[in-house]
């Protein structure tokens, strides 16, 4: 009886539980691929999967009125040229059509009064709309992106324009604000590049318009001049505060300020402070040179902003401080002349400046803010000054032409994707000075070496995050202990390295590590550059008497008699093979040839050696090569070679006499000899 009664009141409880869920709407779709769902009192239309190009949304389905455009319900329906929408619908959701490129025409009912998010977000064929009586909101990013949208009647019931609401509306040349309108958000006609006239009704309470552009409404703040003004435009000398004022405006060559404003004048077409100290913004549509003048100090925060047809900047000495967005988006910037006097670079300072190829950062700046150089996608170089200690987060992300980056033992960190997507940069050292290396810092590069100068950084779990590379380190550090058996996030060779060898290809342990560093030291031969030593580089005759000859100190020939055609008095090998023929080390191949370009194999290699030491007799007969022949003239060089420890065979019964030597063998038969 207990048990029932659990039972029943567990059915109860599950009863109540079930009541409480609130059941989704029905959906159900239409022949023409009209999706929708039934609420109660009202029909949402949620998705459409037909392909008309023009579209008519019926008033009722199932007897319901259609009330809702739901968000993304035509979103990216590329065949849609024309749109309907009946009375009664009440609101246009967020993205409802949405890159619809190919829409030209939308009929809004008188009913709508909410129109969602970026509800036409780059329609680019949209060339007018007609925004209904009962609409209070324009929202943000509307229309952003209609680069088509030619005339827009903003209705007197509307109160706010949204951010970014006709961002990009190329096309758009005059708006006309009614007395209704009462906010404005930022960037709301920003890079409407058409744009002549913002005109205002006379009594809207907020704001005001004058010569075409956007103010406050007792005309003390300059809200917005309109992009596609032409020339010149002056400041008013009521205006107090400019706020982003020009931004977008691509054709405005000067900005002049009346003479009786207080804060503000304009030297040579750019706008400053009344004093001239501070720079405050180059037109954009400025074209050539800039030199700022020596009585600035200070360049304010974006006041190069996208300056897209400015070649070069020159900053006097008197400036000590390079602000955040300084540079951004000034594309066509090949040049930046920055004085011993600057100290610090800011945030963004130089972000996609595409043409910037070479820079030169001077050694008095101490601070490089994050992102600085993003997106300087031809800049080949760059030398970090003694006195920075840190790249920061993405300073040089998307740098795709990067190929050197000159780190100093000063540097203590480098932050999250500092060199993520530098797809040039094959290589890197990382001084000793380095204790801390971010998330991703070459994601996306093309970073194949990583060579570690000190101890072991602390490494974030994603340092390397989908990086492929070798990276050497220190042999003999403890502090690599654990760190060589972890990818962090990449897929790393950890190899360990001599810290007194400079070259990456030259590994410890290898057979060759220490003949070629006693090469090297002994001036016998170099690198092939300051990093890489060549070692399975083909070796020459020529190049095989000169290190014998180099090996023996140098010594000058005896007779200058060359009989060789192919040896020339400006040849590097000049002296070593007259000095080689003259003691009997080696002949041409020819009376008239010496081969200097020719190949040298292991035959020749001991038997130069064999002859420079005085051609000993063996100790030893015994020969198990069944390559190396009694009447060979390599062999009692062979025998000699074998029994003194200079080489061995490349099998226990082959020689390989007419094997080519490179460059580690060389080097290496020359060590054993010498030693």
């Amino acid at each position: 009886m207990n048990f029932v009664k659990r039972l029943l009141s567990l059915l109860l409880v599950l009863l109540l539980v079930v009541g409480m869920i609130p059941f989704s709407a029905r959906a159900a779709t239409l022949d023409n691929g009209l999706e929708y769902e039934v609420f109660d009192t009202y029909v949402a239309i949620t998705d459409y999967n037909g392909y008309a190009e023009k579209l008519t949304i019926p008033a009722r389905i199932e007897g319901l009125p259609v009330t809702v455009i739901g968000e993304y319900a035509f979103s990216l329906c590329h065949n849609l040229r024309e749109v309907i929408l009946p009375e009664g619908v009440l609101r246009l959701e967020g993205e409802a059509f949405s890159w619809c490129e190919n829409l030209t025409t939308v009929t809004l009912p008188e009913t709508l009064s909410v129109i969602g998010t970026s509800a036409f977000a780059y329609c680019e064929n949209l060339t007018n709309i007609n925004l209904p009586s009962n609409l209070t909101f324009i929202n943000d990013y509307t229309f952003t992106g209609c680069t088509s949208l030619l005339a827009v009647t903003i209705p007197d019931s509307v109160t706010y324009i949204g951010s970014c609401a006709f961002f990009e509306c190329d096309n758009l040349i005059t708006i006309t604000l009614p007395a209704s309108v009462i906010e404005i958000g930022e960037g709301a006609f920003k890079h409407c590049n058409s744009l002549l006239d913002i005109l205002v009704d006379p009594e809207n309470p907020v704001y005001s318009s004058r010569d075409g552009a956007l103010f406050n409404k007792d005309q003390t703040t300059l809200i917005l001049c309109p992009g596609g003004l032409l020339g010149r435009f002056t400041v008013p000398a009521s205006v107090v505060d400019l706020e982003d004022a020009f931004d977008g405006c691509y054709s405005l060559t000067h900005i002049d300020v009346d003479k009786n404003n207080p804060y503000y004048a304009a030297h040579d077409g750019i706008l400053y402070s009344r004093d001239l100290t501070r720079l405050i913004r180059c037109p954009m549509g400025r074209r050539g040179s800039v030199i700022i003048p020596d009585f600035v100090t200070d360049l304010e925060s974006g006041s190069f902003y996208e300056c897209c047809f400015l070649t070069s900047v020159t900053i006097p000495d008197t400036v000590d401080y390079l602000s955040g967005w300084l540079f951004s988006n000034c594309t066509g910037l090949t040049r930046v002349d920055i004085p011993d006097s600057v100290t610090y670079i800011g945030y963004d300072t130089f972000y996609n400046c595409s043409s910037l190829v070479d820079i030169t950062i001077p050694d008095s700046v101490t601070f490089i803010e994050a992102s600085a150089f993003v997106l300087c996608s031809s800049l080949t170089s760059i030398t970090i000054p003694e006195g920075v200690t840190d790249i920061y987060e993405s300073t040089f992300s998307n740098c795709t032409s990067l190929q050197n980056v000159d780190l100093h033992d000063g540097i203590r960190s480098i932050g999250d994707d500092a060199f993520m997507e530098c797809t040039s940069l094959t290589s890197i050292t990382i001084p000793s000075g380095v204790t801390q290396m971010g998330s991703a810092v070459f994601l996306h590069s093309g970073i194949e070496t990583i060579r570690f100068e000190g101890h072991a950084p602390q490494f974030d779990e994603n340092t390397f995050l989908y990086t492929d590379a070798t990276a050497y380190y220190p042999a003999g550090d403890a502090t690599w202990q654990e760190v060589v058996h972890r990818s962090y996030g990449g897929y790393i060779t950890w190899v360990p390295y001599n810290p007194n060898n400079p070259f990456t290809d030259v590994p410890v342990g290898s057979f060759y590590e220490a003949p070629v560093l006693w090469a090297v030291e002994n001036g016998i031969t170099s690198g092939a550059t300051e990093t890489t030593f060549n070692p399975n580089g083909s070796c020459l005759r020529a190049q095989v008497v000169t290190f014998l000859h180099r090996a023996e100190g140098s010594p000058a020939p005896i007779s200058p008699v060359n009989p060789f055609t192919d040896v020339k008095k400006t040849d590097f090998f000049y002296t070593p093979v007259l000095w080689a023929v003259h003691e009997g080390i080696t002949n041409g191949v020819s009376q008239t040839s010496f081969g200097s370009f020719t190949n040298c194999n292991r035959a020749a290699v001991v038997t130069f050696l064999w002859r420079a030491v005085g051609s000993p007799e063996p100790r030893t007969n015994r020969n198990p090569f069944t390559d190396v022949k009694k009447t060979d003239f390599f062999y009692k060089p062979v025998l000699w070679a074998v029994e003194n420890g200079i080489t061995a065979g490349l099998t226990a019964t082959e020689f390989g006499p007419g094997t080519n030597c490179n460059r580690a063998q060389v080097v290496t038969f020359l060590y054993r000899a010498c030693n």
